[in-house]
């Protein structure tokens, strides 16, 4: 996240076996490692995409962020499995 302002995450879930929930976490890290929760989205349960605009230039004052210098995109699935699944990071 050194050289960028605004970072745009997407999450696509594409078809869904039992009943899973997907988390998918910003996670960004200080100039000691310590690692803060930037952004998480909702647990996707069903096929679908969800996208936030995340920076200098959010899409609203809630997602206004000035980013350290290392980030982390992490995320957990449980309770089945997604095909079809992406995560898409594009920074500016």
């Amino acid at each position: 996240l050194r050289y960028i302002e605004d970072v745009w995450i997407a999450v696509s879930a594409g078809a869904i076996v039992s009943s899973p929930s997907l988390v998918v976490k910003l996670n960004v890290f200080d100039g000691q490692g310590n690692k803060f929760l930037a952004y998480a989205f909702s647990a996707l349960t069903t096929a679908t995409t969800e996208q936030v605009s995340l920076g200098k230039h959010g899409g609203s004052a809630s997602s206004y962020i000035a980013f350290p210098e290392w980030g982390q995109v992490a995320w957990t699935c449980s309770g089945g499995s997604m095909t079809g699944t992406e995560i898409a990071v594009y920074g500016r």
